[in-house]
């Protein structure tokens, strides 16, 4: 009997052995995106309600306001602290923490790779994106697909480039 790709992934989690580095790291940058996508969108939405500025935020927080520049232009390895201080100065509130169990998921019934499927479509939480790099964002999130499509995209454009200047 043979496992979908996912289904394979989530077991080693699942069997209650070691849980590979690599599968770790995986749902370690997927919390961490999840975390700033809360942080910048709640950012947003006070930034259109109610005006609320960079500024302000640091100043509720006591930090200098290139400080929240940096903390709001791309996700970084926030401490609990920076995370609860942030929505605090933002929000006005504490975000409710729950949990997704991966027990029981069904699988994918499919073969074809994420990142080959969604590559004519946008990736990822666009909306944010956008409003994030109006915010002066450097780096944003990436996910693991997007920056596989980079990476193809820079072969092709790498392999164009070296055709031309054979001619």
């Amino acid at each position: 009997m043979s496992m979908s790709r996912r289904t394979a992934f989530l077991s080693e989690i699942i069997s209650g052995q070691q849980i590979p580095l690599g599968t770790r790291s995986f749902f370690q940058e997927r919390f961490r995106s999840r975390l700033y996508d809360l942080v910048v969108s709640e950012f947003l939405k006070q930034e259109q309600a109610s005006g609320l500025t960079r500024a302000e935020v640091a100043r509720r927080i006591g930090r200098k306001p290139e400080q929240i520049t940096r903390w709001l232009g791309a996700p970084g390895n926030w401490t609990v602290e920076t995370v609860s201080d942030l929505l605090l100065a933002i929000s006005k509130a504490e975000p409710a923490i729950g949990l997704s169990p991966l027990d029981g998921r069904p699988a994918r019934n499919f073969d074809i790779p994420d990142w080959a499927r969604w590559k004519d479509q946008q990736i990822g939480s666009s909306n944010i994106r956008d409003q994030a790099s109006r915010l002066g964002a450097t780096q944003l999130p990436k996910n693991r697909d997007e920056e596989r499509i980079n990476e193809i995209q820079r072969d092709e454009q790498s392999s164009l480039n070296q055709q031309m200047a054979v001619r």
